[in-house]
């Protein structure tokens, strides 16, 4: 698989920084990187009739959109979202992660 150097920069622009195959990088770059992808935050859960995360010691790690492009695909299309405990995230344990695609 053929590779490149990527990383945001600040600009939104891409500038070299860490090796990622290609297939992914090409699938995250602007117009196609959706803005619903992020690392740490608030869940998004604007189509769920319910707050997904599990309770108030958790918080929002990872929320990942579906990606055509990856072949990645979370509940008919739409996101998987994952939650640490604050305490475990301070430990940098992530031993006890829970996840809801919705």
């Amino acid at each position: 698989m053929r590779s490149t150097k990527i990383c945001p920069s600040t600009s939104g622009s891409w500038t070299p920084q860490s090796t990622i195959p290609t297939r992914f990088t090409d699938a995250l770059r602007p117009p196609r990187c959706r803005h619903t992808d992020h690392l740490l935050g608030y869940p998004s859960h604007y189509s769920l009739g319910y707050d997904p995360t599990p309770g108030p010691e958790w918080v929002s790690l990872l929320t990942l959109h579906s990606h055509d492009a990856l072949e990645w695909c979370w509940q008919d299309g739409n996101k998987l979202m994952v939650f640490i405990e604050r305490e475990r995230l301070a430990a940098r344990d992530f031993s006890a992660l829970k996840c809801d695609a919705g």
